[in-house]
């Protein structure tokens, strides 16, 4: 058990956590990176878990499970419990969520995973469900904060695993905003994604949600197998599109 710290635990180069618990690190001025700060190539697997951690309720993009300029692959374990993002994708990022449980996180956006500019987040296998936010209880995607910025991006990638139970005012499962002017295709799903059952507190569905000035594409890559389930809602100055190779 890794507690009580301000910073909880940095790992830069290559590692392997299979066990252990890290929990109630951090505070709530959300300055540190309260649970695990991944530099290099980290996977989570077994009965590892990063449990209340504290962190800011008042702003975005600090995580339980903080990964900046490396790569962070979830086979198992549970992150859970954390006040703030579960998951913070960090610019120059990748996070794979293979299997394993996000759940109990809270957040201004993005309670399960927050995904900033210039990062990639994959989910093929696991459940994101039981987070709550303001927006994107499950995942929130940023890409470009204004319409002149063409060098960033947000690459989101879902083939499996399920987002549902979670709840926000605005996208409960998974809240995609885009104000970069060259947003080509960034969401992708193929085979067995499950995004549904997501709810603002009023009860209405909110699954995958859409807004922002660029020009947004869904892609569809493949074939969805038998049950599948994702619902879209749209809103904003932009276009929309629905591709299917």
């Amino acid at each position: 058990v890794i507690s009580g710290n301000l910073g909880g635990v940095s790992l830069a180069g290559t590692f392997r956590i299979t066990g252990g618990t890290i929990t109630g690190n951090g505070d709530e001025s959300g300055y540190y990176n309260r649970g695990l700060s991944v530099g290099g190539t980290v996977t989570m697997s077994g009965s590892a878990s990063v449990v209340n951690n504290i962190g800011s309720l008042n702003y975005s993009g600090q995580g339980a499970v903080s990964v900046g300029n490396g790569t962070f692959i979830m086979n198992g374990g549970i992150i859970s419990g954390n006040s703030g993002s579960g998951i913070s994708a960090q610019p120059g990022s990748v996070v794979q969520i293979n299997d394993g449980i996000i759940s109990g996180n809270r957040a201004y956006s993005g309670g399960g995973i927050y995904q900033h500019n210039n990062s990639s987040v994959i989910i093929s296998g696991g459940r994101i469900t039981g987070n709550t936010a303001d927006s994107g209880a499950g995942v929130y995607v940023q890409r470009g904060s204004n319409l002149s910025e063409t060098a960033m991006f947000a690459s989101f990638k879902m083939t499996g695993g399920e987002i549902s139970g979670n709840t926000a005012e605005l996208g409960a499962g998974v809240y995609f905003e885009s104000n970069a002017k060259d947003a080509d295709t960034v969401i992708t799903m193929e085979g067995n994604p499950v995004i549904s059952n997501n709810l603002t507190p009023d009860g209405v569905k909110s699954n995958l949600f859409i807004t922002g000035k660029g020009t947004q594409v869904i892609q569809v890559s493949g074939k969805f197998t038998q049950g599948a389930e994702i619902g879209v809602t749209t809103f904003g100055k932009f276009t929309y599109g629905l591709h299917h190779d």
